[in-house]
């Protein structure tokens, strides 16, 4: 039995890191809405737009914050009837969901192939993929939003290096990330902290783990891999957010990161030497700092209560 076809629609940033004009500009004609959108503000009129006409099928040109960004109207908004499949065309200064849950390359073969299959979707079990999505409670009267990865504690001072000093000097992809975290690993052994400083923070999840401690490191994810294809993840359980704290006093932390990145479980990895890695259907953060959600900043209080994270639903992604 054939597959019906989708309507197809786009929505690009022209100002993502790597869009480029003469391959990464939609030239499919007036049959295929393409929407140019930056801002919070033009990405829901976009996608508002491109509901309106009846988009299954929505191609996203950009890095992580502009997935990030529909993500958060494609999830919990009430724009689309039906959530759309979503196709990632990696544009982005950075682009790790897209390198985790695949993408659609235009730049050789053009925007024709996505359209062709969009006119006759084949090998779908195989093109498909579906993920859990991050859904991110701020606190306070804040709106919920979403993402696919989130970071506080060095990570986050890592990413604002990599963006306040090194995206100027043209490093893109895995190269900005690939320095941070050199410098990264330089601070440790040094015990320098002017760049890389733990945050102390108060962390509950459902599964009965409650702790209290500064951590360097503190992130949780509902991808496999994160940038430089790590995967800092060890938790066996069957939730769909996995976090993973690594302690200010972590035992032999600059020996063991290596094994910690990989996410290869080892004897020592335990609670009292400071490693703690779990998957979760609720994680509750109380702590006062910054954090980051898929590149993009953001700042936390105590006054405005936990920070929660939980999953929005599983969303799909073409790899094509």
């Amino acid at each position: 039995m054939a597959q019906r076809s989708l309507k197809l629609g786009i929505l690009y940033n022209a100002h993502s890191g790597r869009h480029r004009k003469r391959w990464a500009q939609p030239d499919l004609g007036d049959s295929v809405p393409a929407i140019r959108a930056k801002t919070a503000e033009e990405i829901r009129a976009g996608l508002t737009e491109l509901a309106r006409e009846g988009v299954e099928l929505l191609a996203i040109a950009g890095g992580d914050g502009t997935v990030q960004s529909v993500l958060s109207h494609v999830m919990l908004g009430d724009l689309f009837e039906r959530p759309p499949l979503l196709a990632l065309v990696p544009t982005g200064s950075t682009n790790m969901t897209g390198n985790d849950v695949g993408t659609v390359r235009v730049k050789r073969e053009g925007w024709q192939k996505l359209q062709a299959w969009a006119d006759n979707p084949v090998d779908i079990e195989q093109r498909v993929v579906a993920r859990d999505v991050l859904k991110i409670d701020p606190g306070g009267d804040a709106p919920a939003f979403c993402g696919m990865f989130f970071g506080a504690g060095a990570i986050y001072n890592a990413v604002e290096h990599t963006q306040r000093n090194l995206h100027q000097y043209g490093l893109r992809g895995d190269v900005g990330p690939g320095v941070a975290f050199t410098r990264f690993v330089k601070a440790v052994a040094t015990g320098d902290r002017r760049y890389f400083s733990p945050v102390t923070v108060r962390l509950r999840d459902d599964l009965g783990n409650d702790l209290d401690e500064a951590s360097i490191l503190l992130f949780a994810s509902t991808l496999d891999t994160l940038v430089l294809r790590l995967h800092p993840f060890w938790g066996e359980e069957p939730g769909p957010v996995a976090w993973t704290t690594v302690a200010e006093s972590a035992e032999k932390f600059l020996r063991r990161m290596p094994a910690v990145c990989r996410g290869r479980r080892r004897r020592w990895m335990t609670p009292e030497k400071g490693y703690r890695s779990h998957n979760t259907q609720r994680l509750e953060l109380l702590f006062d700092g910054g954090y980051i959600v898929d590149g993009e900043f953001f700042s936390a209080r105590v006054a405005d209560g936990p920070v929660v994270l939980s999953s929005a639903g599983k969303a799909s992604f073409l790899n094509l």
